[in-house]
């Protein structure tokens, strides 16, 4: 059966949702008219929340425009950029999170490549730890280890950080090295791609990519909406 009610009728919009979290967005040419798509999404919401008595705080909404163009920013410095919700601004910010990822407006991902990397080191300590304190050296345990708590961060949100730039995914890389140090006991002088060898494992920014494309396989076969996404915005142009 054809379902014939829709909740929102988002032509120029594009909307994602996860829990009680919901993202709207809107791509053209100069910031009026993005912004004006929002504002009539978000009437459409309101109309929603109003009819079933649901509440939006707005000062718990972020409003982010993505842009590396110059033009883009000065029309938002003379005209400004206020978009309401119940009666409240959203407040305008230069970086968003959304679930788990941070969003820069120029979408260098620089700021979650500083959060992963903080929380990486964290367990690469751990990971030292654990192999000073073996009586007897376990590198599949080590191994092991990694996997499971150190390049499962990096992992997460692949598909989008996959898209930074490669001064970002030298920080990882680098993270990764010290960790196949630990893990095979070598001394320093043993070149990168030696420990790579030795291991099994691809450079990181490699594993990142085949990564994302599984993701993409098990999305595409089990939720026919991504694969309009796919099909319709081209979002992940780059990894296939």
């Amino acid at each position: 059966m054809k379902n014939k009610s829709r909740i929102f009728n988002f032509k120029k919009l594009s909307c994602s949702q996860y829990a009680d979290d919901l993202g709207l967005w809107s791509t053209a040419t100069d910031v009026a008219t993005a912004a004006n798509n929002i504002r009539e999404g978000i009437r459409q919401l309101e109309e929603w929340c109003r009819k079933w008595h649901v509440t939006l705080m707005p000062i718990k909404s972020k409003l982010i425009l993505f842009t590396k163009c110059p033009r883009h920013k000065k029309e938002v410095e003379e005209n400004g950029l206020v978009i309401e919700l119940f009666g409240g601004v959203i407040p305008v910010v230069n970086e968003v999170e959304f679930l788990g990822v941070t969003f820069d407006s120029r979408l260098t991902y620089e700021p979650q490549t500083k959060k992963t990397v903080s929380r990486a080191y964290k367990r690469l300590n751990l990971l030292r730890t654990i192999s000073s304190m073996s009586q007897k050296h376990n590198p599949e345990m080590l191994m092991t280890l990694y996997k499971s708590t150190i390049r499962s961060i990096f992992e997460y949100g692949a598909i989008c950080t996959v898209t930074a730039a490669d001064c970002h995914h030298e920080k990882l890389q680098l993270i990764q090295n010290q960790a196949l140090r630990v893990i095979l006991n070598t001394p320093t002088y043993v070149a990168i791609n030696d420990l790579h060898d030795a291991s099994g494992l691809t450079p990181m920014k490699k594993h990142l990519i085949e990564f994302g494309k599984k993701r993409l396989k098990s999305l595409v076969s089990t939720s026919p909406i991504m694969t309009k996404s796919i099909e319709d915005y081209h979002r992940v142009q780059h990894i296939l």
